[in-house]
């Protein structure tokens, strides 16, 4: 009888009625699966399935575990394992989540300070309206001083800002809403019924009355397409209040409120950069940033969420990373893979030891029990061979004698 056969033969007489039952519970539920059967008991069915694929595991891990242990070659090797490789293995995995952690932190930070920084250029901005539209000549007029200093505010700014508006109005009545009374400016993401922009507010004192300047960025796809070049492909989700009824897409829970996605806003003529190597597999965020909401109806919500969902290359932001480091930054780069080489020398060495090793010592124990062998039989002609005169041949040679 041959190897497979003898096991197989081992395995099938210890089988029970409860395995035979399980067996064809774990087929029934994925047949039920493949074929998408969802009326009657299906899906009792399918946990059934699941409970009885449980069961023939912790089985077949308990026989596997008998048949594995038997030889004293097979116990050294699980315990080097546990003792070499496991732990290395479980430090390899926690260093790649952390990476990913970082990365995803890393590209979260670029795209908040990207337009974070935006909103502190037309915040600038409109600060110098304000102050030009004061030191200008008592000649002009309001409305001649107010199409000067917002023409010299797009020559400078339309190419960093994309869809740049500039507007002024005698109308307070947006900024109370969203401030304090006592404030008299607003820099930040406004969402007016479904569009998102960047807006800066700020009060100019007038010799007549109190006029507004309105500078506003719309977050579009050419917009986004501006954004944190180091990225791949971005997209923001503008989110409404989940009162109920159909669920189409994932809720998402801030401030004790449950959203959903009203509108995405996908970057336009933009993806993921191709793969620098084979491990620069990509890095997929969702993160988040607070808005002003601001409904047609004049509801106000101060802490609207809008939701970012991007992926970014990590040699992309590896760049960045060593980006400060300027000329210095391939000797560290160079210094960090030689260390990652001699490490794994090391080990590649100690593996190689314990290898040779567990064959030294299983290689004796294999001769000394074929020798017994021999004896049980009543052959006393069988010689064991000591290769190494060390403790385990020295008992060898006092067996044999």
């Amino acid at each position: 009888m041959t190897p497979i056969r003898a096991t197989f033969k081992e395995v099938w007489d210890h089988l029970s009625w409860l395995d035979f039952l399980s067996t064809f519970v774990v087929i029934a539920g994925f047949l039920v699966q493949l074929f998408s059967f969802n009326a009657g008991p299906s899906s009792f069915l399918k946990y059934l399935a699941f409970l009885a694929a449980l069961y023939l595991l912790v089985r077949f891990i308990g026989w596997w575990r008998s048949r594995l242990l038997w030889s004293l070659r097979n116990r050294l090797i699980v315990a080097y394992l546990f003792i070499a490789f496991v732990p290395i293995l479980l430090i390899v995995t926690l260093v790649f989540l952390a990476g990913r952690i970082l990365y995803s932190q890393l590209g979260a930070y670029l795209l908040h300070e990207d337009i974070q920084e935006r909103i502190e250029v037309i915040a600038d901005l409109s600060e110098h309206i304000a102050v030009g539209h004061q030191t200008l000549p008592p000649g002009i007029s309001r409305d001649e001083s107010e199409r000067i200093l917002a023409a010299q505010s797009h020559t400078v700014h339309d190419r960093d800002l994309p869809g740049l508006s500039i507007s002024f109005s005698s109308d307070t009545s947006l900024l109370r809403n969203i401030t304090s009374p006592d404030k008299k400016t607003f820099a930040g993401l406004l969402q007016l019924g479904d569009e998102l922009s960047l807006t800066s507010l700020r009060i100019i004192p007038d010799r007549q009355a109190e006029r507004v300047v309105i500078l506003r960025v719309p977050v579009s796809p050419d917009f986004l397409s501006t954004v944190a070049p180091d990225l791949g492909a971005i997209q923001l989700n503008l989110m409404e209040h989940y009162t109920g009824g159909a669920q189409n897409s994932v809720l998402y829970s801030s401030g004790g409120e449950k959203y959903r996605v009203a509108r995405p806003i996908v970057a336009a003529h933009r993806g993921l950069q191709p793969a620098a190597f084979w491990m620069d597999t990509p890095v997929n965020v969702v993160s988040s940033f607070d808005s002003v909401f601001v409904g047609k109806d004049g509801r106000v919500d101060l802490l609207r969420p809008v939701l970012a969902v991007f992926n970014a290359r990590p040699s992309k932001l590896n760049g960045r990373i060593f980006a400060s480091f300027g000329e210095l930054r391939l000797f560290y780069l160079i210094g960090f893979i030689m260390a990652g080489v001699a490490f794994l020398l090391i080990e590649v060495a100690a593996l190689i030891t314990g290898i040779v090793l567990t064959r030294r010592i299983t290689r004796a124990i294999s001769d000394l029990y074929r020798g017994t062998q021999y004896v049980q039989s009543g052959d006393f002609s069988h010689r064991v061979p000591i290769e190494h005169r060390d403790q385990l041949g020295a008992r060898f040679l006092w067996s044999t004698d």
